[in-house]
């Protein structure tokens, strides 16, 4: 996401994009979560350990392509969950 995402999630007019966090340190991740929530993110999806950060790392290539392809940086990644799936099917 572009910098000023990072500070003001809402810059965005539509969807709140999601945010990940990852880690190993479940007090560490307390509190990013809640200075994260103090910036205004109100999707924060916890992938759990640190070697989910990676992946997250690796979105970076896909940000590119769609930063080149819209011509703007304001825009950020969404994940949409179905809460009415029973967690076993779910996929």
């Amino acid at each position: 996401m572009a910098a000023e995402l990072m500070t003001n999630p809402t810059t965005t007019r539509h969807l709140q994009q999601t945010v990940f966090t990852s880690g190993d340190e479940p007090l560490a991740k307390q509190a990013v979560a809640t200075l994260l929530r103090q910036l205004g993110w109100r999707d924060i999806l916890d992938l759990d350990p640190i070697h989910t950060a990676r992946a997250t790392e690796m979105l970076l290539r896909m940000w590119i392509d769609v930063y080149k392809a819209l011509n703007i940086d304001h825009f950020g990644f969404k994940v949409v969950r179905d809460d009415t799936l029973e967690p076993d099917q779910a996929t």
